[in-house]
């Protein structure tokens, strides 16, 4: 039923070219959840494969539009970590820099801020990334492939957006784990 919904939402934007959808249901969806069901992985998920469906129709008329519901999706998606989310928001992405190129002379001011606040979130989180691994922390590879997987993507659309240097600090982490990885494997 979910992927009919989709479907139709895709062929009403076909009819409807210049409609103008407001995402204000994520904001409603996550302020009516229960604090004891903080996980908001299936609205966030569903969410974003309904931003990807409206951003194949009418990208600049949406990024505009929603510009405060994009910055909260991607926080969440960062927060969360989700690798399944996390192609679903590559797909957003790629779609937001190409209808927006980053350094792009006509792209509005409130899109440079999403950008900058972006790339704020990146800084953030490959943070605890690149630490030293803490014992016990079997996220981290989670994290590490959720971090890798948006960064590739950034490259593909937007070469000068990812600092090398956030590279070089997640392969010196994961050089790390591999020596000790490999040191702990002969003490066996």
């Amino acid at each position: 039923m979910y992927k009919q919904a989709l479907d139709f939402l895709s062929k009403a934007l076909e009819v409807w070219p210049n409609a103008n959808v407001k995402f204000n249901y994520l904001e409603k969806l996550l302020s009516s959840m229960p604090p004891s069901q903080s996980d908001p992985s299936t609205a966030l998920a569903q969410g974003l494969d309904v931003m990807n469906k409206v951003l194949e129709k009418q990208p600049h008329l949406f990024i505009k539009n929603n510009i405060s519901q994009i910055s909260q999706f991607l926080e969440l998606s960062f927060k969360h970590k989700m690798f399944d989310a996390g192609k679903s928001l590559c797909s957003l992405l790629k779609m937001v820099f190409i209808a927006f190129p980053h350094d792009g002379a006509s792209t509005p001011p409130d899109i440079k801020l999403l950008y900058q606040k972006f790339s704020e979130l990146i800084q953030k989180h490959v943070h605890p990334v690149t630490a030293p691994q803490v014992s016990g922390d079997d996220n981290s590879l989670g994290s590490i492939s959720f971090v890798l997987v948006v960064l590739k993507t950034l490259a593909e659309v937007q070469k000068n957006f990812v600092d090398p240097y956030v590279l070089v600090h997640i392969l010196q982490r994961l050089s790390r784990d591999l020596g000790s990885a490999a040191g702990a494997h002969p003490r066996q």
